[in-house]
């Protein structure tokens, strides 16, 4: 079913948002901005190599990186406002969609008015997205898009970096994540930090046995690729809203 047009419209933002990225990320990555080093903590027998950056990632990869998940962010905030409107009731400055790893915060949102005047089917289904519904809440794909979306709104810039890792250790974490089937949760990616679209050449650089790529730096998505994760979540969202999308038949 069609979503409204404000929600598509966010949606379609951090898209193109996320083009823009795979942009900047690659002309960052060709400009030579790190380089394979013995690794000082190793073995001195049996010698390895980490890569280290030499240039700082730009600052306009975390911008585009914090546009492409506030713009996700804020789909589920205008799927609220419109649930209000298409249940004939009047959005007020309470409303907006609650994201709670705890019981007790969803029912005091509830009693904050963020959800008021939806549809009592409507309020169910948002009731089951909550991270406080699903095991480890704290690292559900909502709470860290949720987190991850308020660092970039009221603090700072998210923070990344240039990372790498072997080829060889890729090819073992892409076949436990993929099974053949692909990426399945922001979960799967989370504990284990390799994945097919990471071979993408806009987002990596072989160096030898090595791949290198802008990584975040922080949080529950630390080292991993930046573009992976937020086509990853440009997916699970999408998914998320189009369940909303029979109450605007």
């Amino acid at each position: 079913m069609p979503l409204p047009e404000s929600v598509s419209a966010k949606l379609d933002h951090a898209k193109l948002h996320l083009d823009l990225l795979y942009t900047e990320s690659s002309r960052y990555i060709g400009s030579n901005p790190g380089e394979m080093v013995s690794n000082p903590d190793g073995d001195p027998n049996n010698p390895t190599f980490i890569y280290r950056q030499r240039v700082p990632v730009p600052p306009r990869i975390g911008l585009l990186v914090g546009d492409c998940l506030q713009n996700l962010r804020s789909a589920f905030d205008f799927l609220v406002w419109e649930l209000v409107l298409v249940a004939g009731n009047v959005p007020a400055e309470s409303h907006m969609f609650p994201v709670c790893t705890k019981e007790s915060s969803f029912k005091a949102a509830k009693r904050g008015n963020r959800i008021a005047g939806i549809a009592v089917d409507a309020e169910a289904l948002i009731k089951s997205l909550q991270p406080y519904t699903h095991t480890d809440s704290a690292e559900h794909w909502l709470a860290i898009l949720d987190k991850l979306a308020n660092i970039n709104k009221h603090r700072r810039l998210l923070l990344t970096a240039l990372s790498g890792f072997s080829i060889s250790g890729l090819l073992e974490g892409l076949e436990a994540i993929t099974n053949g089937s692909g990426i399945a949760t922001t979960s799967d990616i989370i504990h284990n930090t390799e994945g097919a679209k990471i071979l993408s050449a806009k987002q990596v650089k072989m160096q030898g046995d090595f791949l290198a790529f802008v990584a975040f730096n922080e949080g529950a998505v630390k080292d991993m690729e930046v573009g992976l994760v937020v086509e990853t979540y440009i997916g699970l969202v999408t998914t998320a809203l189009e369940a909303f999308g029979h109450f605007f038949v």
